[in-house]
């Protein structure tokens, strides 16, 4: 069971997803709370300010200064002041575009014109007809093809595709319509505003983080607290609206004796989470060195070594323990990307299989799509993680939290 704990630290709003009161999810708001800012999500028209047709894309302004990368492709779905769909976008033209990730160091916002919206049961695409079931549930379960029928039926009445979540598995028939009507009728309002809309108009705005936090658990929650009475306010009003189910386990905290940051130890949280070197129960370690290109993770003996006619089952003991930090640790510090890992050198083909089936194993915990893509020719782990947001190095350069 979960407990999520939402505070402010240094004008960011943390949320941290805590199982014993050991933190394994932080969630910290990209920018401070008096700053402007897009997240992955966000619905603007915004306005084409350059075209680049050698590389099948065009520069978007979605604010002033803030401009956005749109990649063209054949037949793009867009809706704009001229004429929605066909060819592509043209400079100067007003067009409605989605947030598809928010930006790095080095890259600006990433933008689609194939608007999506989500709630905690589907995902609604209004320029797509087809119905997809989440991979979390059975291909061969009856449960899947009853989810089916109810999206089919959805798609043909609607027009819109959709993308059925894990979480609508076992609810009943009636909830998952009113939650997908719900999503029509979203799609049926930027579309009618977009209409008469202005540049720089947002039409749709994410939830912010510590409110998708919950609508994207994997596990049960048990607790849900937060010592900022907005912050109650507005969990109050979507837990009454989307999960009913979760809000008798809703509390404003209120101790003056201890802080809620320093009951969870979110500050030392957050300077084990920015270390590169994360010790092991057994005495190893793991060295974390995110780069430009991709994230690189060494796995080390350290102490874990005593005897050396014990080295080979010592080694699979701590590439298995190192698996399972590992996957906590790219939710920890959302990182994200091409990741390589180099683990101890194994007997043979049969501890490399057991391996990476509890490194997918543990991935399955990740609320982001976390996949094992092979071992390459030199014996390294090759796993690949959607990119959601800013890593928590990057938001916490320069910034010193404490409990």
């Amino acid at each position: 069971m979960a407990q999520i704990i939402i505070t402010e630290q240094k004008k960011h709003i943390v949320t941290a997803v805590a199982e014993d009161f050991e933190i394994e999810e932080f969630h910290v708001s990209a920018e401070e709370t008096d700053q402007i800012s897009f997240h992955t999500g966000d619905i603007i028209i915004g306005r084409v300010s350059n075209i680049v047709p050698n590389i099948k894309a065009c520069f978007v302004d979605i604010f002033p200064g803030i401009t956005g990368y749109l990649p063209l492709t054949d037949g793009m779905a867009y809706i704009s002041d001229l004429h929605k769909g066909g060819a592509y976008p043209v400079q100067g033209e007003l067009i409605l575009v989605q947030v598809e990730k928010e930006p790095t160091k080095t890259k600006s916002y990433t933008l689609t014109t194939n608007l999506s919206l989500v709630n905690r049961y589907a995902v609604l695409k209004p320029f797509e007809s087809q119905v997809h079931i989440s991979s979390r549930i059975s291909v061969a379960s009856a449960e899947r093809e009853r989810l089916l029928m109810i999206g089919r039926e959805f798609a043909e009445k609607s027009g819109c595709g959709l993308i059925i979540r894990s979480a609508a598995s076992g609810i009943p028939e009636e909830q998952l319509k009113n939650s997908l009507d719900d999503l029509f009728a979203e799609i049926v309002r930027i579309r009618t505003l977009a209409a008469h809309g202005v540049q720089y108009e947002r039409l749709y705005q994410e939830l912010p983080s510590y409110i998708s936090c919950i609508r994207e658990s994997h596990v049960p929650i048990d607790q849900i607290q937060t010592d900022l009475p907005e912050v109650y306010r507005e969990l109050s009003s979507y837990l009454k609206r989307a999960q009913p189910e979760d809000l008798p386990k809703l509390s404003l905290y209120e101790n003056e004796m201890l802080s809620l940051s320093a009951l969870y130890s979110i500050g030392s949280s957050f300077e084990r989470a920015l270390k590169k070197q994360v010790w092991l129960k057994s005495g190893a370690s793991i060295v974390i060195e995110p780069t430009e290109a991709l994230i690189s993770i060494d796995v080390n003996t350290g102490k874990a070594i005593k005897k050396h006619s014990e080295r080979s089952e010592t080694f699979l003991q701590v590439n298995l323990e190192a698996a399972q930090e590992i996957a906590r640790q790219l939710r920890l510090r959302n990182l994200s990307g091409m990741i390589i890992i180099d683990f101890l050198d194994m007997a043979g083909k049969e501890e490399e299989e057991r391996l990476i089936a509890v490194m997918r194993e543990a991935l399955k915990r990740d609320t982001e799509r976390a996949l094992v893509v092979d071992m390459t020719g030199l014996g390294l782990m090759e796993v690949t993680r959607h990119r959601s947001g800013k890593p928590l190095h990057e938001i916490m350069a320069g910034n010193a939290f404490s409990s």
